[in-house]
């Protein structure tokens, strides 16, 4: 064997080392996406989450209810459907509206990473969901609240959970 075609199998050799390294990297550069969108999505729920208990705070309530009031903001409409068929107060719709509004928020982003869950997991959160939508108030919610806004994913997968 002669030094050309020694050469020529170190640059065959090389090239695939090069081909092999470009592969590693973009699904490193894929899972490294992935793992930031996720991270991003779990911080904007924690947010989330955090401004709906500032909400939940009985000062925080009553602030922002003279304040609605005082500009004349009408309610969400399932704010006043609570308090005229349910007989709440203003201001325990309002708490019953937050909590279902952090289940939702919980819900949606959980359906959105829903495929990384294990198959356990799954079958939990598919039954939870399930047992909640039989709750008018949870249905009510996703129908007036929320199936407008979300993600076609979302409606189609509690199209097939629900059907």
């Amino acid at each position: 064997m002669n030094w050309d075609a020694i050469g020529a199998v170190g640059e065959l050799l090389g090239s695939l080392a090069v081909f092999v390294t470009l592969g590693y990297l973009a699904i490193q550069v894929r899972h490294a996406r992935a793992e930031a969108s996720r991270a991003l999505s779990q911080g904007r729920m924690e947010a989330n989450r955090a401004l709906l208990s500032l909400d939940l705070e009985e000062q925080n309530l009553a602030a922002r209810l003279t304040a609605e009031a005082a500009f004349e903001v009408p309610p969400p409409p399932i704010v006043a459907l609570l308090i005229e068929q349910a007989k709440l107060t203003q201001e325990d719709a309002w708490r019953v509206f937050l909590v279902e509004v952090a289940r939702w928020n919980y819900r949606i982003h959980v359906i959105a990473h829903w495929d990384e869950l294990p198959p356990s997991e799954q079958a939990i959160f598919d039954s939870a969901v399930r047992i909640r939508m039989n709750s008018d108030l949870s249905r009510l919610m996703y129908e007036q609240h929320f199936k407008a806004g979300v993600h076609p994913d979302v409606v189609a997968y509690l199209a097939r959970t629900l059907g």
